[in-house]
C-alpha cells in the first residue's frame, strides 16, 4: 500500500518523547537530554524551548500551551506556561501514603488527562512500591492517592488513555524482567487500582477511538485484541515470519476495522481487526523496505530487509512516523525527522503490497 506525500519536520535533536494536543494543533517533542521543540501542526512552524535539565517524562496540556516535566536528575515536577513564560516548580512529591519511605522521594511520570482538569503523577516510594497521585490543575493540589505494588522494581512507568475519562492505564516496564498494566480509576475523593491479569508482559494498551476495546503486543510478539473491561481475549494476529521478523511495540488504530503495526525490522503493516489478519504492507515513500546495509553502511553484508523508521504514534487524525538522520559521532549525535500523515491516507488503498514470506 502506498501513501500520499507527508508533512515533514526536521528536528535538531532526538524525538524520544512525542506528546500531542490535537484540540490546539500543538505537539511537543523532547529528547532525554532536555532539548524541547514545539510544533504547530497546522502551519508546521517550530519553536525551540530553552533547554531543560534531563527529562524523565513530559506531558502537554490538551487545551493550553502548558506542559508538565519531570527532572530526571532530582525527580522534581515543574509546570511550564509558554505564553506567560511562567515556570512553577512543584518540587519533590509529598508521599502521603507512607511516612517512612525507603528511598528519596522522586517523581517518575506525569500525564495530563484529556479534559485538562487533572494531572496524573507517579512517585517512587520504595524499590517495590510507587504512589499514583491525582492533582487538580486549577491549584495543582493533590486530591487523591493510591499505592501500587511494583513487582519488577520497574525503571519505567507511563500513563495511557482508555475509553473512559475516569480511568487511565498505568504501564510498568522493567525490560526483560517484565511488564504489567494497572487500571487507575478516579472517584470523587479517592483512587482505586486494579491489576489487569490479561496484560502481563505486553506493550501498553492502545484503545479504539470509538469503542470499548484495545490492542496490545504480547510476549509472543502477537497483536492481541481485548474488550474493556477485560474478561477475555477477542482475537490474535500472529507474525508469519517466525524468527526472521516479528511485531514490535508501535501500534495504533486507523479506524474500527483496521490497525497499523511496526515490526522489529521497522516494516509497517495494516491488520484487519475482524479476522485479525495482516492485510498488506504500508510503503512509506523514501523509506521503502530494502537491505539493512543500504540504510546503515556500518552493517555492510547485512541483507535483511528493513526500513529506517524508528517508531510511529497516532494523535487525533495524524500518524507521526519518526526516523533518524545519521551523522558522524554515532547515535548520540543523530537527529530525528517527523513525517505527519493524515489517518485517512493510511486507511485508503491506492496501491497494495501483500506481506511476503521472507
Amino acid at each position: 500500500m502506498g501513501t500520499n506525500t507527508p508533512r515533514t519536520v526536521d528536528l535538531d535533536h532526538r524525538a524520544y518523547y512525542l506528546r500531542c494536543a490535537p484540540r490546539q494543533s500543538l505537539c511537543v517533542v523532547a529528547s532525554p537530554d532536555g532539548e524541547v521543540t514545539l510544533i504547530d501542526l497546522e502551519s508546521g512552524q517550530t519553536k525551540s524551548v530553552p533547554r531543560l535539565p534531563k527529562i524523565q517524562d513530559i506531558s502537554l496540556h490538551p487545551t493550553q500551551t502548558v506542559f508538565a516535566v519531570v527532572d530526571a536528575n532530582v525527580g522534581t515536577l515543574s509546570i511550564i506556561d509558554l505564553n506567560r513564560s511562567h515556570h512553577k516548580d512543584l518540587g519533590i512529591p509529598e508521599l502521603r501514603t507512607s511516612e517512612n519511605a525507603q528511598c528519596k522521594p522522586a517523581f517518575i511520570a506525569c500525564y495530563f488527562d484529556q479534559t485538562g482538569d487533572v494531572l496524573w503523577t507517579v512517585a517512587r516510594l520504595t524499590s517495590e512500591t510507587v504512589e499514583v497521585q491525582c492533582r487538580k490543575t486549577d491549584q495543582w493540589s493533590v486530591v487523591g492517592t493510591v499505592t501500587v505494588d511494583d513487582p519488577f522494581e520497574a525503571t519505567h512507568c507511563s500513563f495511557h488513555d482508555t475509553s473512559r475519562s475516569d480511568v487511565v492505564a498505568l504501564w510498568m516496564a522493567a525490560g526483560q524482567n517484565g511488564q504489567q498494566v494497572f487500571w487507575i480509576t478516579k472517584h470523587l475523593h479517592s483512587l482505586r487500582v486494579e491489576l489487569e491479569p490479561f496484560l502481563e508482559n505486553t506493550s501498553p494498551p492502545v484503545f479504539s477511538p470509538d469503542r470499548d476495546e484495545y490492542l496490545v503486543v504480547d510476549e509472543l510478539h502477537s497483536v492481541c485484541k481485548y474488550p474493556f473491561p477485560t474478561d477475555r481475549k477477542l482475537g490474535t494476529c500472529h507474525s508469519k515470519w517466525r524468527k526472521q521478523d516479528f511485531f514490535g511495540d508501535s501500534l495504533c488504530y486507523l479506524d474500527s476495522k483496521t490497525a497499523l503495526v511496526l515490526t522489529h525490522h521497522s516494516r509497517v503493516f495494516r491488520i484487519g481487526l475482524r479476522a485479525m489478519k495482516i492485510l498488506d504492507e504500508v510503503i512509506i515513500a523514501g523509506h521503502e523496505p530494502k537491505p539493512a546495509e543500504e540504510y546503515y553502511p556500518r552493517l555492510k553484508g547485512d541483507y535483511g530487509i528493513c526500513t529506517d523508521i524508528s517508531y510511529f504514534t497516532r494523535a487525533g487524525n495524524t500518524v507521526f512516523f519518526v526516523y533518524s538522520r545519521e551523522s558522524e559521532g554515532g547515535p548520540r549525535h543523530w537527529k530525528d525527522t517527523l513525517m505527519l500523515y493524515d489517518v485517512g491516507s493510511l486507511v485508503s488503498r491506492p496501491t497494495q503490497r501483500k506481506p511476503d514470506r521472507r
